[in-house]
C-alpha cells in the first residue's frame, strides 16, 4: 500500500516449506501448473495481511493449520475495518468461521467484533438474534482456556435476552447474591448477564458497599464493578458523581468509562456523559482528556455533532483541548465512512441465513 518492498512467503501442497519472495506494487510466485487444494497467504505469520478478492478468504479454511486458521480470521476482520469486505459477505465469512471447530471459531472473534463496533442500537437486537445461534457451545471440555476466551469476548456483543435463559439468569443472581453476602466481589460478566430488573438492586448495594468501606482500595474495587452493569446503568453511574460527593471521583468515571468501550452500551454512555457534563467537568476536570477520548467511540452523526458542540465551553480547561476534540471528532468520522463503505449492515442481516 505504501510502495515499500515487503517480503510475503506463502504455503500451499506443493511446497514443505513456505515459499517467499519480496513483494512491490505488483509480483506474481509461480505455483505450479495444477491449481492447488489450498494457499495460506500468510505462512509468515506476522507483519502483513492478505485480501482475497473475488473469492472467500475461508475458502479452503478447514485445510489450514490451527494457527493459519487464527492469522485468516485477523485477516478478514482487517479488510472488513478496511471497508473492503461488505456486510453481506463478512456476515458470510463469519458464518463459515464460526461453523468450524473451536480453533476456527476463536479465528472468528476478530471478524465479530469489527462487526459488532458498528452496529447501531436499531440494528443490535438483529444483530443479537443473528449471532446468538451461531455461536459456539460453550463446554468446557479439553479447552477450558479457549471456551473461556470465547465466551469473554463474545458473550459482550448479545442482549440478555439472547444470552441467558431464565433460569441461567436466576443462578447469575444467585452467585452474585452468595459474593455479596460473603463481602467477595463478584465476577464482572455475571454482573453485565442480569437484566435491569435483576441487577438494579445490586448495583445500590455494590454503591452502599463502597460508601461503607473503610479501604480505599476496596472502595475503589466496588465502584469499578458498576462499569459492568446493563447499559441503561451508564446514567445511574453518571449520576453518582453528582449526587454522592463523599465517593471518590476516578474509579467512578473509570466506570463510566467502560460502558464507552462497550459498543451495545456507548450511546447510553455518551447520553450520561452529555447530560451531566457540567457537573462532571466541575468534579472531574483532570478527566476532560478522557472524556473526550472516550467520545471518540461513537459513529453516528447525530452523537458527531452533539460532541462538536458539548465540549466547546470546557476546551480551555482541558490540555490541547482543541487538538483532542477535532482527532476524537476525525475519528468518529472514519467510523460513520467506514459504515457507509460495507453497506446496509441491518439488510444484510436480515437477509442472511
Amino acid at each position: 500500500r505504501d510502495k515499500r518492498l515487503v517480503p510475503v512467503c506463502i504455503a500451499h501442497p506443493a511446497t514443505k516449506t513456505p515459499q517467499c519472495t519480496l513483494v512491490g506494487d505488483k509480483t506474481e510466485l509461480p505455483i505450479g501448473a495444477a491449481c492447488p487444494a489450498w494457499v495460506d497467504g500468510n505462512a509468515a505469520s506476522s507483519y502483513y495481511t492478505v485480501h482475497w478478492q473475488d473469492r472467500p478468504a475461508t475458502q479452503w479454511l478447514a485445510r489450514l493449520s490451527p494457527n493459519a486458521r487464527v492469522i485468516v480470521g485477523d485477516d478478514v476482520a482487517a479488510t472488513f475495518r478496511r471497508g473492503e469486505l461488505s456486510a453481506k459477505d463478512a456476515l458470510g465469512e463469519l458464518r463459515t468461521l464460526f461453523a468450524g471447530d473451536l480453533d476456527t471459531q476463536i479465528a472468528g472473534i476478530a471478524l465479530a467484533k469489527e462487526i459488532d463496533a458498528i452496529v447501531d442500537d436499531a440494528t443490535r437486537p438483529a444483530w443479537s438474534r443473528w449471532l446468538a445461534p451461531r455461536l459456539p457451545k460453550l463446554k468446557r471440555g479439553k479447552n477450558p482456556q479457549q471456551v473461556y476466551q470465547l465466551a469473554r469476548e463474545l458473550g459482550p456483543m448479545l442482549v440478555t435476552a439472547d444470552r441467558l435463559a431464565a433460569g441461567e439468569r436466576v443462578k447469575a443472581r444467585e452467585l452474585v447474591d452468595d459474593e455479596l453476602l460473603g463481602d467477595r466481589f463478584p465476577d464482572p460478566p455475571m454482573l453485565g448477564a442480569l437484566t435491569t430488573g435483576d441487577a438494579r438492586s445490586l448495583f445500590d448495594r455494590l454503591v452502599d458497599k463502597a460508601l461503607s468501606a473503610r479501604e480505599p482500595d476496596r472502595q475503589e474495587h466496588w465502584l469499578g464493578l458498576l462499569g459492568a452493569f446493563p447499559p441503561d446503568f451508564a446514567e445511574r453511574t453518571a449520576t453518582l458523581l453528582v449526587d454522592k460527593a463523599e465517593l471518590p471521583v476516578d474509579p467512578i468515571w473509570s466506570a463510566l468509562e467502560e460502558y464507552f468501550e462497550r459498543p451495545s452500551a456507548r450511546i447510553a454512555a455518551w447520553k450520561a456523559l452529555r447530560d451531566h457534563l457540567d457537573v462532571l467537568m466541575k468534579r472531574a476536570a483532570h478527566h476532560g482528556a478522557d472524556m473526550i477520548g472516550a467520545a471518540a467511540w461513537l459513529c453516528d452523526q447525530s452523537s458527531r455533532d452533539e460532541v462538536a458542540k458539548a465540549f466547546v465551553p470546557f476546551l480551555d480547561r482541558i490540555p490541547a483541548g482543541k487538538t483532542r476534540l477535532d482527532r476524537s471528532l476525525a475519528t468518529i468520522d472514519q467510523c460513520i465512512a467506514r459504515r457507509g463503505r460495507i453497506g446496509d449492515l441491518a439488510a444484510a442481516i436480515a437477509t442472511s441465513r
